[in-house]
């Protein structure tokens, strides 16, 4: 089984529906202002990859196979640079890293607004 919902399943959840026969029982027992909020904390436990790219490089094959442990791999942005916080493959933030507990972390100073996705689209 798959951690991940169909879009019929998405969409059955958004509409109010299930796939047993419930949804008469839960209109009588949930008032209509909370099936909004239960719907959306539904779509919250929806699994999403989230992704920090810290920077990239263009490589023959060649070069990538002469890899080895130890080997630095530069890539084409600098230090200062913010790094990018992707999820699902779409940019939401832009940060720094930092280490935290010997761990990299990513500290978020940008939250990129609805208006400057769509402007990256074009």
């Amino acid at each position: 089984m798959s951690d991940f919902l169909s879009q019929e399943e998405i969409d059955a959840l958004l509409a109010g529906e299930e796939k047993n026969d419930t949804s008469s029982i839960m209109d009588e027992v949930v008032p209509d202002e909370n099936m909004q909020e239960q719907k959306l904390e539904l779509l919250l436990e929806i699994p999403v990859i989230a992704r920090v790219i810290l920077g990239e490089t263009n490589k023959s094959l060649e070069k990538l196979l002469q890899l080895k442990p130890g080997l630095v791999v530069e890539t084409e942005n600098s230090i200062s640079e913010p790094v990018g916080l992707y999820v699902n493959d779409k940019l939401i933030a832009w940060g720094e890293v930092v280490v935290v507990a010997e761990q990299f972390a990513l500290r978020i100073k940008h939250i990129i607004t609805p208006e400057e996705r769509v402007r990256q689209l074009k």
